[in-house]
């Protein structure tokens, strides 16, 4: 058994629902259990853009839904966010960052945005899920997961 260990912003609900989920589809069994840190609003200092950046990742494109309340955030309907794809820029870009935040429920529509906008889609759970699985050692495979979490990435054996 694999025990995984979660420091999530006190409100959130959706890292400790979306990544056992995922680790669900897998053979291995795994265990989760969570920390919480004091968080209640979503600022621009708290966002990714510049994150991204300091690791050479260039945003083409982005669009913020202005949810500034981090528990109203975790209420947001995730059935929106393929169509949301539409108003991106996508022209230059090589992958989809669906939800960046990790209170954005975003899972069920990772494969219905790929599916959209015809490029690689993550989120903050998918990135999460092959983060884990590469440091534990275990092929970052899970079905149902997107780009990030298939076989192959990018060509090549995904791990």
């Amino acid at each position: 058994m694999t025990r995984i260990g979660l420091i999530v912003p006190s409100s959130n609900v959706t890292m400790e629902t979306e990544l056992p989920e995922l680790f669900a589809r897998r053979p291995e069994r795994f265990t989760f259990h969570s920390a919480r840190m004091r968080m209640t609003q979503v600022t621009p200092a708290a966002l990714v853009i510049d994150y991204l950046a300091g690791h050479d990742i260039e945003v083409v494109d982005s669009l913020s839904l202005g949810v500034a309340d981090n528990c109203a955030v975790g209420r947001l309907d995730a059935s929106h966010l393929p169509r949301l794809t539409d108003q991106l820029d996508l022209r230059r870009a090589d992958a989809v960052v669906l939800s960046a935040c990790v209170q954005m429920p975003s899972l069920p529509m990772i494969e219905a945005a790929q599916g959209r906008t015809g490029l690689p889609v993550l989120s903050a759970a998918t990135a999460t899920a092959r983060g884990v699985l590469e440091a534990v050692g275990l092929p970052a495979e899970i079905a149902g997961g997107g780009a990030l979490l298939a076989e192959r990435v990018n060509g090549r054996a995904a791990g």
